[in-house]
């Protein structure tokens, strides 16, 4: 896919632990700055969803018509879901933070049909068309964070599908090159623009603030794929999609 894109290099993302007394003023500066930003974020989005419950379980308990009471029940779950793959993202992130990938055998096919599996529950999924093309083989790879990875990028695909196109669809297709396991996620959904390619990985990004999703999602794919010794590029065209491309070093593959 043309046009435009990003190449993320293989360097760190942004963490959060205070840099040593011998960094830059600067430096300091901006590590506080991003703690400080997702402080400010997990107390908004925490804080909403518990307000949300809050309130919904007031007006249950005030009610005596039994169909608006399972009205707001059906809505309490939904907000309390919500709320729940939030705290999930943020464990996640503590537990990529400091951590070293744990390579073993897998069978890369049954991750990544897996990952993607977990996924065709979600309301977005029953109209969008879930595509797994990859090529059978065994390699020494972080099992469980490339699922993460690949849940991470389709389900991002599926939340900012394009509602004006009548065939919607996510395709996830895995190849063996030499010394390299290669995945690419692609989909033909609302594309991102050239000015939010350059902010993509970073902490929060939204194109549009009042889109689904946390804007943890690609942070913490590109903080999992650099504790993997990996690479990541993304193409996109607005109005058309985007095509992500993952490159991963393996050995004792089969």
């Amino acid at each position: 896919m043309p046009n435009l894109s990003k190449q993320q290099d293989i360097l760190a993302p942004d963490s959060f632990s205070l840099p040593p007394a011998s960094f830059h003023p600067l430096e300091l500066e901006r590590v506080l700055r991003s703690f400080d930003s997702l402080i400010d974020k997990m107390s908004h989005d925490l804080n909403g969803p518990l307000a949300t419950i809050s309130g919904l379980v007031q007006l249950a308990q005030m009610s005596d018509d039994v169909e608006e009471v399972r009205m707001h029940l059906s809505r309490i779950h939904q907000v309390s879901s919500k709320l729940s793959g939030l705290l999930g993202e943020l464990v996640e992130l503590s537990s990529l933070h400091g951590s070293e990938s744990n390579p073993r055998m897998i069978d890369v096919a049954e991750s990544i049909e897996d990952a993607v599996a977990a996924l065709s529950e979600w309301p977005e999924a029953k109209t969008t068309q879930l595509i797994v093309e990859a090529t059978p083989c065994r390699v020494l790879l972080d099992g469980a964070r490339l699922r993460s990875i690949v849940q991470h990028l389709v389900s991002n695909a599926l939340l900012h599908h394009d509602s004006t196109k009548s065939e919607k669809w996510v395709k996830v297709i895995v190849e063996k090159e030499d010394d390299f396991l290669s995945i690419q996620v692609n989909d033909n959904g609302k594309g991102m623009s050239k000015a939010f390619l350059a902010r993509a990985f970073d902490l929060f990004a939204k194109e549009n603030p009042h889109s689904k999703g946390s804007g943890l999602g690609l942070f913490l794919a590109n903080k999992a794929i650099y504790t993997m010794g990996g690479s990541m590029e993304i193409d996109s065209v607005p109005g058309q999609g985007t095509s992500i491309s993952l490159r991963f070093p393996v050995q004792g593959y089969s």
